[in-house]
């Protein structure tokens, strides 16, 4: 269910790894890698994924979280000079590589 919650706020994101638990402030909370996938990209080639596919970029720059009590979900841009990451961090690239430009989604 946890991949699930965090397809339903980013269907773009590629979520190859199973989600795994941490403890934070004392409660358990589900943590998956979502990373940012696009086929073309500038001065890139593409390389084949395990199960199918091609990619010319891909990159480590969503973590998705979920509370394992209440289910509350959210997505955390790790890299907001990520390109492919933009629908989630601001509707325009980023004027700076300020990580306090990062941006966050909840949902209940």
């Amino acid at each position: 269910q946890v991949q699930e919650r965090v397809r339903a706020l980013a269907p773009f994101l590629h979520l190859p790894e199973a989600p795994y638990p941490v403890l934070v402030d004392g409660r358990i909370v589900w943590v998956v890698e979502g990373f940012t996938v696009s086929r073309h990209f500038p001065l890139s080639r593409a390389h084949s994924l395990p199960g199918g596919g091609s990619v010319g970029y891909l990159r480590n720059s969503v973590k998705g979280t979920v509370d394992a009590v209440t289910g509350v979900t959210t997505l955390y841009v790790a890299d907001p000079t990520d390109p492919t990451a933009w629908p989630l961090s601001s509707r325009s690239p980023p004027a700076s590589p300020s990580a306090s430009r990062s941006r966050r989604r909840r949902v209940r």
